[in-house]
């Protein structure tokens, strides 16, 4: 594998991508996303979008409390990854569409105050959307205040 002009394994470079907060994204990384990650915890921008990733979420994502963004979106990413996600109280933007992401979006979603963008379409979610969606009172607004269209919640459900 090759990245950005560096060779070597996909952990190593993943993880020396992250360790400066270089963004990974467009960059045909395979493989699942590594537990190494956990070791990031000031990271605020986490962009893996538009690669060959999958398997789950690893746990030790919990421990990335600092994040604004987290941009998964393009891969090949399963399981359910909501129990990790409601911990990330500073994420601003979620972005977890076109994976093959399963589960229910729990109501604790709408703990995630600082919310702004919210793109989870073209995955396997069911159930209903919780009602806590609605206490999410930054989803839709730009950096300046203005409204935007920043939220896909499509799914079959």
């Amino acid at each position: 594998m090759s990245f950005s002009g560096i060779d070597g394994e996909h952990d190593a470079i993943l993880t020396f991508a992250l360790s400066f907060e270089i963004p990974v994204g467009n960059n045909n990384l395979e493989g699942e996303i590594p537990d190494e990650v956990k070791a990031f915890v000031l990271m605020e921008d986490l962009n893996l979008r538009a690669n060959e990733l999958s398997g789950s979420l690893p746990e030790s994502m919990v421990s990335l409390r600092n994040l604004t963004l987290l941009d998964l979106e393009l891969n090949s990413l399963e399981g359910e990854p909501m129990p990790i996600v409601i911990e990330l109280s500073n994420l601003r933007r979620l972005r977890l569409s076109f994976n093959d992401f399963r589960g229910v979006i729990p109501a604790e979603i709408g703990r995630l105050e600082k919310l702004r963008e919210l793109w989870l379409g073209n995955n396997r979610f069911t159930g209903q959307l919780p009602s806590t969606i609605g206490d999410l009172v930054e989803l839709g607004k730009s950096r300046k205040g203005a409204q935007k269209s920043v939220v896909s919640l499509l799914y079959p459900g």
